[in-house]
């Protein structure tokens, strides 16, 4: 999983369509207001949406920004995210390669948020993971955890999959328990949170035509699921696809990806 993620690092976020980085903008509105005094944990970072987001609002309101920890399993997407940092001189910024469940190199109480977008579900231990964010925040302080609900792209690789290869399981990117309310909503309270309000936002991957359609699952991305499959299996892929998207679906350009939020504090 580590080199499939490090493998699409600057594919992240146009595979996601943007949802990801829609979702952490809505969040982020959410929380108790970041501050330049605020020391804050990008966890599971990825390419560092969240860190660039943070920095961007901070900048837009004439702030001094805060203090970022950025955190991946992913050396690609530490990489990437480094690249950035440098590019952009984000020098509040620092971005290392860690693994989720053991935030060791962090003492306790350390962050006054802890924000995990799209990242708990594919922890080894998710639950370890949710103890580390819990161990690592200050009293008081504020975790933001989201997580995918419905997922159309899901629906339409089953679909692809069905039928070109029947017998094999189904690739999910999240076990389908996640995509209900009391699966992280548990998670988070059995680590230590009191307080877990969790909340529902519709959102939309924006496909466009049916060129959009094929760029996206014609994405590297995808290999994960037909990368075992003789060529003449993989040159159907992109025509099984195309053929489980619904008229409504192509007509409109886009594919629901609606998603949890979590705002737990300690």
């Amino acid at each position: 999983m580590e080199k499939h993620f490090s493998n699409f690092a600057n594919l992240y976020e146009k595979q996601s369509g943007g949802v990801t980085r829609i979702v952490a903008e809505a969040s982020l509105a959410l929380l108790p207001p970041i501050t330049h005094s605020s020391i804050i944990h990008d966890n599971a970072c990825g390419p560092g949406i969240v860190t660039s987001i943070i920095l961007q609002q901070a900048a837009q309101k004439g702030q001094a920004p805060p203090t970022i920890e950025a955190t991946d399993f992913a050396n690609g997407m530490i990489e990437y995210l480094q690249d950035a940092i440098s590019r952009n001189k984000w020098h509040t910024v620092r971005a290392q390669v860690q693994d989720s469940t053991d935030l060791g190199c962090f003492e306790e109480a350390t962050f006054t948020h802890s924000i995990t977008n799209f990242g708990l579900f594919i922890l080894s231990d998710p639950l370890k993971g949710a103890k580390e964010i819990h161990r690592t925040l200050k009293p008081g302080g504020v975790a933001l955890v989201t997580v995918w609900k419905e997922m159309d792209t899901t629906i339409i690789v089953h679909g692809a999959q069905k039928a070109i290869h029947p017998d094999e399981p189904l690739w999910n990117p999240v076990s389908t328990d996640w995509m209900h309310e009391w699966k992280l909503k548990g998670v988070m309270e059995e680590a230590g949170f009191k307080s877990v309000e969790m909340k529902s936002m519709e959102n939309w991957w924006v496909t466009g035509d049916e060129k959009g359609f094929i760029e996206l699952f014609g994405s590297r991305f995808w290999e994960i699921v037909y990368k075992n499959w003789s060529d003449k299996d993989k040159e159907r892929w992109l025509d099984e696809c195309w053929k489980q998207a619904s008229e409504n679906q192509k007509r409109e350009g886009r594919l629901r990806a609606n998603a949890w939020l979590c705002i737990a504090v300690k």
